[in-house]
């Protein structure tokens, strides 16, 4: 496996500033129950944040208590902020504030996006899958959380099943990691099938991000999908990825196999840093 300075960023790339304070404050509590932040002791709806993650929504993360912007680790804070910077950069236009957040318990560790453009981190998150995997699943989480905020700006409602959100997040994480980190394929299918083993056969429960087996499928048609762009030279806009990837979704994918594909290596163009910017997903 690469080192961890080559998996979470470059050297050379300017680090962005995004966290201007040491604590952004207690997660108001909401009284809507199918929100992130429900209390049942809440006197109204006023702040809800919706509840899109890597994982899903668990039980009692409303009393998660607050956010912050340090995982107490100095090296990982500078790398976190790298690679962020480097995904703020890629999905270009879509506003991000991506600060931690301080779960209860490891019991708990998830990372969400909300509609109102925060990526919430967890710090048990990130102390467990750096703990079991390393350090690349938790650039693959990031940029899934990134693929939940470009649905969120796209305002996209033609989702058949809420399940098919949680894939197509998948499916932009596997273009990020293919299309600019040039992450080869082994890796990415090796993290997807430990990490996101949190797949579920949860069918009929609202809360189902897809099998084992989708959830990689779905990181394969970026990664592909990625592939076609750099060699036709040519950028796409969200909608019209939204396109491709949500008809793959319903067509290939979403019919369920309990085979766990092995799937062949893909060869990457070779395409400077430059020529690879210039192919990043646009409004």
């Amino acid at each position: 496996m690469k080192n961890s300075r080559q998996i979470f960023a470059p050297i050379w790339f300017l680090v962005f500033a995004l966290f201007s304070g040491c604590d952004a404050g207690i997660i108001p509590d909401c009284s809507d129950p199918s929100s992130f932040n429900y209390s049942p002791d809440a006197a109204g709806s006023i702040i809800c944040y919706d509840m899109r993650g890597c994982l899903g929504y668990q039980p009692g993360l409303a009393y998660s208590g607050s956010v912050g912007n340090t995982f107490n680790d100095p090296g990982f804070d500078r790398m976190f902020n790298e690679e962020t910077a480097l995904q703020s950069a890629f999905f270009q236009d879509i506003p991000a504030n991506v600060l931690v957040l301080y779960e209860p318990s490891e019991a708990y560790a998830n990372c969400y996006a909300t509609y109102s453009g925060d990526i919430l981190f967890g710090y048990h998150y990130y102390q467990k899958t750096r703990r079991n995997y390393g350090l690349l699943p938790l650039a693959g989480t990031l940029s899934h959380e990134f693929g939940h905020l470009v649905q969120y700006d796209g305002k996209w409602n033609d989702y058949e099943a809420p399940f098919f959100r949680e894939l197509e997040a998948d499916a932009f994480s596997g273009l990020y990691m293919a299309l600019y980190k040039a992450i080869d394929w082994q890796h990415i299918q090796t993290y997807y099938a430990n990490v996101y083993d949190s797949g579920d056969f949860l069918y009929n429960d609202p809360t189902h991000h897809g099998t084992p087996e989708e959830r990689l499928a779905a990181a394969r048609l970026g990664v592909e999908v990625a592939v076609a762009i750099m060699q036709e030279g040519a950028a796409l806009t969200y909608d019209e990825l939204h396109e491709v990837f949500l008809d793959k979704i319903m067509n290939t994918i979403a019919p369920r196999s309990t085979h766990l594909t092995e799937y062949p290596d893909i060869a990457y163009p070779t395409l400077s840093t430059a020529q690879r910017r210039t192919l990043f997903p646009h409004k």
